[in-house]
């Protein structure tokens, strides 16, 4: 486990927030904002204020790989990131320029589109680190979940640097990691109480309607678009090509998912509730949908084992990517929300809102747009799906 401390500001905030923190860090990131600013006289300083500190680069290389990573050895970095969306040959250019001058690269795998089989290209290539790294500017970059990823990438014995922390203000503390390079280790899970009040005061009183609104809906935002749009497609696919469709759910998730198995009847597909009296039985062809943010309740294991069991497809929308319900599921879309079934799991996200809100609005307004983009694909209006809405009311 090593700490990296990421410097994004000026060059003099930044060596006042690394002094104090100097005998907990193992490595110093120049970040990109900080050498925008600063230029690579921010690399001369670093290394002459920390001799003895490994200094990282994040130079973000996306072409003449060879000159930029030598122009960053040179100013006395020891590891200089390089973009896995670059070309291999450029890739390749940085990493013979890395050896000669004595140091490393490092591939951010930010926007790749699968990251492990990128990985397993680029490590023929000899490459050695590689950071998991989501997008500042919003989450919807179609990587793994990053815990996801580092730990499958660790089961394969590679070199998977996958969390950092920043500082950012002259007053440093440590706080959560967040994912960019070493791994360092996770705090031990907070109040989920203390931190909802903290997020309050943030947001402005519980009594200000448009405050906690407008929190609310940014809460929103971040888990809709942090959902895999190649996930999104897949379901898609599968419940087109499905002989029926079942849903399944407990709870508010379950009251989502029924009101996505009206939605799908109104598309005039063959779609059921998992657990009504006129639900026909299960087999291969067809497709169960589970909303579950947990993955963990009983009666949803039980039935998506089941469902796997008769050679049905199952797919599942959840919080946790490994839980009892996922180890049955061929598709797995996540929403990144938390919820207090999982408190010994960290999530990515915390919420102002009780329980399991977030997960359970996010899970009906994907629903909502599923059914949109099904109407696209079936050439479905919204009077033919009315003419299709129960009448006995």
């Amino acid at each position: 486990m090593k700490l990296q401390l990421a410097l994004d500001g000026t060059l003099e905030d930044g060596l006042q927030a690394l002094r104090p923190a100097q005998p907990w860090v193992d490595v110093v990131e120049a970040g990109t904002p900080l050498l925008l600013r600063e230029g690579v006289r921010a690399l001369r300083r670093l290394r002459a204020e920390l001799p003895d500190t490994p200094l990282l680069a994040d130079f973000k290389i996306m072409d003449a790989g060879d000159l930029e990573a030598r122009i960053a050895f040179a100013a006395g970095a020891d590891l200089v990131t390089v973009l896995g969306v670059a070309g291999d040959a450029t890739i390749a250019s940085a990493l013979a320029a890395a050896r000669e001058c004595g140091g490393e690269i490092l591939v951010d795998l930010m926007a790749v589109p699968r990251p492990l089989q990128r990985v397993e290209c680029l490590q023929a290539l000899g490459c050695q680190r590689f950071c998991v790294h989501r997008a500042h500017d919003g989450c919807g970059d179609r990587l793994l979940p990053c815990e996801n990823c580092a730990r499958r990438c660790r089961s394969c014995s590679w070199p998977w640097p996958a969390a950092s922390t920043s500082a950012r203000s002259r007053r440093w503390r440590p706080t959560t990691p967040t994912p960019s390079s070493w791994a360092a280790p996770s705090p031990a899970p907070r109040n989920p109480g203390l931190r909802r009040a903290e997020l309050w005061r943030k947001c402005g009183p519980m009594s200000d309607f448009n405050a906690l609104l407008g929190a609310i809906l940014q809460e929103l935002q971040s888990a809709l678009t942090g959902i895999d749009p190649e996930a999104v497609a897949d379901l898609r696919r599968d419940i087109l090509q499905a002989r029926r469709i079942f849903v399944a759910g407990r709870g508010r998730s379950g009251l989502q998912m029924q009101a996505f198995a009206m939605r799908l009847m109104h598309l005039d597909l063959d779609a059921h509730v998992v657990g009504s009296v006129t639900t026909p039985a299960i087999g291969a062809g067809d497709l169960l949908i589970i909303g579950s943010g947990s993955g963990r309740t009983d009666s949803i294991i039980a039935q998506a084992r089941r469902a796997s069991e008769l050679n049905a497809l199952v797919a599942l929308i959840t919080i946790a990517e490994e839980s009892p319900v996922s180890q049955y599921a061929d598709h797995i879309l996540r929403i990144r929300a938390s919820s207090p079934k999982l408190q010994d799991v960290q999530t990515e996200s915390e919420s102002v809102q009780p329980m399991g809100s977030l997960y359970e609005q996010s899970l009906g307004i994907l629903c909502d747009v599923l059914t949109a983009l099904l109407m696209q694909e079936l050439g479905t209006d919204p009077g033919l799906m009315f003419a299709r809405h129960a009448n006995l009311e």
